[in-house]
């Protein structure tokens, strides 16, 4: 059956080719249209199943390509960023947030990224999307380490320290 999955891209989503050459070299299907919140979903044919089923309101993925973008979303567009994780909450749906760029909490407790925000403020507004997402970056440290790190010392991360 997973086989048989197909993916769905959100038709809204930029500079993604990398994920969809990716889909193409692997043989995975995939179809672009627009998805009401995040960027990926999936769905099972009806070759598969007896009739289509969509996961699209059910799980989905909002990738974001580094922690700036993040950054951005939690400072510049913030209101509408909550909203589309608001909706896709009261639909019941459960979303994954993938940070692609390597580094993940330990990025933004050192700032080794570029933003406006401080380290503090990024770890804060992160630590609230995860009350509606669970959160996944290309970093491979356990998050929970980290998060118990700065909880035990908030007064160090609050003047953006490094580790």
């Amino acid at each position: 059956m997973a086989k048989s999955l197909i993916v769905l891209v959100d038709s809204r989503e930029k500079k993604n080719s990398h994920i969809l050459e990716y889909f193409a070299k692997q043989r995975i299907a995939y179809e672009e249209t627009k998805l009401d919140y995040g960027d990926y979903s999936f769905y099972i044919p009806e070759e598969a199943a007896g009739e289509d089923i969509y996961f699209h309101r059910d799980i989905v993925i909002e990738r974001k390509a580094s922690l700036e973008e993040l950054s951005g979303n939690l400072s510049q567009d913030r209101e509408r960023f909550e909203k589309e994780f608001l909706k896709a909450g009261n639909d019941g749906c459960k979303v994954y947030l993938m940070i692609e760029e390597p580094g993940g909490y330990s990025s933004v407790i050192a700032h080794k990224y570029r933003t406006e925000m401080n380290p503090a403020a990024d770890m804060i507004s992160f630590n609230a999307a995860e009350d509606s997402a669970e959160l996944y970056t290309a970093d491979p440290v356990d998050i929970r380490k980290l998060d118990k790190l700065v909880k035990s010392n908030p007064e160090r991360f609050k003047q953006g320290s490094r580790i």
